[in-house]
């Protein structure tokens, strides 16, 4: 072979080791017979040995990047039928069954993503479906949680998210923040359950949005959501529906908080007394929305009322409040009743009230 005809395959970049480099067949007899090569052979042996360096590094990278499949976090998981602790990411196989006062997916671990896809956790009337006590950025999607004590217990740190969730039939709360921060409620049903829907108890920076919660109703003390000691979180754009004693309401030192864009329909059905509780008697007052006193310095803006026992409802000492916006008509006794002594208590802009003990709009 010429020297021009290799040059030629080199320069347009065809078979360069076929019309360069492959020796002829006496080549390969010579290097059978361990003589040493003719330059041809030398480079033949060259690119022999660069192939094989190759061809082990692109099955090490084949190796290694099935290990690394194999072991992802969440693609752990074939949970019993029994109670699960975790401490890494998993995808759920299985429903989980609440043992007798215990819990049924306890998580402890942080920065985790736990999947149920589709799956329940269900309980007997007793224990906590769902447990996060400590733990930083864990995110809890796609399933079902019922028939607990409570549903979802987050206790302590924060950053969690709770997303695309059905919380339902439990005798306690549905769904408890506890000295928790940071946290976010979303895309979420929660329902039917005898307390609280949702629960922030000393709590601040929260996030619940787009959410349904319908029918959280039972003896005594019992409606959508509560806010209590809890300030700068946000409750915006859900849905609240025949809820018990009150629809959503803002408990003694809860400030700073936004409630925007909710819509607070049918809290009329009055909840009967709770035999445990002879402190809580029956209750037929059932306002939508309702600020106690030591509620102050919120944003209540571009609510809903409608069909409730009461639609806004503020205790003497909710003050400091901005209300604007907000539509409160076809409640059953009175749109807005404000009982602090002058309707300056408050800030007040471009609400719509039906039936009102005063005209605070100014």
């Amino acid at each position: 072979m010429s020297r021009h005809r290799g040059r030629a395959a080199c320069h347009d970049g065809r078979a360069v080791l076929r019309v360069a480099f492959l020796p002829a067949a006496g080549d390969l007899r010579s290097l059978a017979s361990g003589r040493r090569g003719t330059p041809a052979q030398s480079r033949y042996c060259s690119w022999l040995r660069l192939f094989r360096v190759r061809r082990g590094l692109v099955r090490l990278a084949l190796l290694g990047w099935l290990l690394c499949l194999c072991s992802r976090p969440n693609a752990d998981v074939a949970p019993s039928p029994g109670p699960l602790t975790v401490a890494r990411s998993l995808s759920l196989t299985a429903d989980i069954h609440v043992p007798a006062n215990g819990i049924g997916l306890k998580i402890t671990g942080s920065y985790l993503y736990v999947d149920m896809n589709g799956h329940e956790i269900v309980g007997d009337s007793t224990g906590t479906g769902v447990s996060i006590d400590g733990q930083s950025e864990v995110v809890v999607t796609n399933g079902r949680i019922r028939g607990c004590a409570q549903g979802v217990l987050l206790n302590g740190s924060g950053k969690h998210q709770l997303r695309s969730l059905v919380v339902q039939g439990c005798q306690g709360d549905g769904i408890r923040i506890v000295s928790s921060d940071g946290n976010t409620v979303t895309n979420c049903t929660v329902l039917d359950n005898a307390r609280m829907g949702l629960l922030l108890q000393d709590a601040r920076g929260n996030r619940v949005a787009n959410n349904r919660f319908q029918r959280n109703r039972g003896p005594g003390d019992s409606g959508g959501v509560t806010l209590e000691y809890s300030s700068r979180n946000e409750i915006s754009n859900n849905a609240f529906q025949e809820n018990g004693a009150w629809g959503m309401r803002l408990l003694e030192r809860s400030e700073l908080n936004l409630i925007a864009g909710n819509r607070i329909t049918d809290t009329n059905v009055p909840a009967v007394a709770d035999p445990a509780h002879p402190d809580q008697p029956a209750i037929s007052w059932q306002p939508g929305l309702v600020l106690n006193a030591g509620a102050s310095r919120n944003e209540v803006r571009a609510n809903v009322l409608t069909g409730n026992g009461f639609g806004l409802f503020l205790w003497n000492g909710a003050v400091g409040n901005r209300i604007s916006e907000n539509q409160a008509t076809e409640n059953h006794t009175l749109d807005l009743v404000d009982l602090n002594a002058t309707c300056a208590a408050n800030t007040w802009s471009d609400n719509r009230f039906g039936r009102a003990t005063r005209e605070c709009d100014h």
